[in-house]
């Protein structure tokens, strides 16, 4: 018996270690027309597996439950009392400075291998959305150069009515042993010791 247990924690185990060693393809799609609509799916073992849904907007809606009367205040008086004590303060300044190296050592984690983005705004007047589709244009541009894919971004301008639709695919991929060691230097900077 002592044995079966042990092998099924060694397979386990070991089925976490290569998830965290092969790539991880998630797939992003939102939309906004007709309804509003996201969707997250994920692809296990480099991509080998079949797209799993982990997040979709239309099934996401819960019946909600209505509470029984009193039920409030017994939920108050059930509550654990508070400890008085002194809990470690986080100093805010520290993690802000350590937000950038945070960032940096993720975006050399995570590798787009798609993007399509299509969108129309519009913002009543002519003359206010010539001005802010001016302002966005040029960096919606530089994005989609920077990722090697120069009509991957695609915003259009409406100049007769008042309008935000839009529609965006991305496929990333991620190794998930790669996210560790700059959340660990994160997590040091900004709880570890003090200098």
């Amino acid at each position: 018996m002592l044995a079966v247990l042990f092998w099924t924690m060694l397979a386990i185990v070991g089925l976490i270690v290569i998830l965290a060693l092969l790539p991880l393809r998630v797939r992003v799609v939102v939309r906004s027309a007709p309804r509003a609509h996201a969707r997250v799916e994920l692809r296990l073992f480099g991509g080998l597996s079949p797209w799993i849904g982990i997040f979709d907007s239309a099934r996401s809606g819960r019946p909600e439950m209505e509470e029984p009367e009193g039920a409030q205040d017994h939920e108050e008086a059930k509550a654990p009392k508070r400890k008085k004590g002194r809990a470690r303060r986080v100093d805010v300044w520290r993690m802000i400075g350590a937000l950038p190296d945070l960032a940096r050592g993720l975006l050399r984690v995570f590798r787009v291998d798609r993007l399509d983005v299509e969108g129309v705004f519009g913002l009543g007047d002519p003359a206010d959305t010539g001005a802010a589709y001016g302002m966005i244009a040029p960096p919606l541009v530089a994005a989609g150069y920077a990722l090697g894919r120069p009509h991957a971004v695609r915003v259009t301008p409406d100049f007769d009515r008042l309008a935000v639709e839009g529609r965006a695919e991305a496929e990333i991929t991620v190794m998930p042993a790669r996210v560790v060691p700059p959340a660990l230097r994160f997590l040091w900077t900004v709880f570890g010791p003090r200098r």
